[in-house]
């Protein structure tokens, strides 16, 4: 529905703008509760969120442009084992 979204974000991105920088399923529990809303918390429970953008703060390789990202309620996530090489 919005792809032609995704498409200008991905033109305008630059270098390694196709790239998926992060995603994230849900919030992360690790964070020190007087750092995160407590209503954001619970609202994102349900939620994964795949990131375009820049990883490199967080030691990855994605140096894109432009920051965005895509929010999907409820995903139905399947687990495909992969082949042993």
């Amino acid at each position: 529905e919005n792809s032609h979204l995704i498409e200008k974000a991905i033109e305008e991105g630059g270098e390694n703008s196709n790239e998926v920088a992060l995603i994230c399923l849900g919030t992360n529990y690790n964070m020190h509760l007087e750092n995160i809303d407590k209503s954001y918390r619970n609202k994102s429970k349900g939620l994964m969120t795949i990131y375009w953008g820049e990883n490199a703060s967080l030691g990855g390789k994605v140096k894109s442009n432009i920051e965005w990202h895509v929010e999907l309620e409820n995903p139905q996530i399947t687990y495909k084992k992969g082949r042993k090489r």
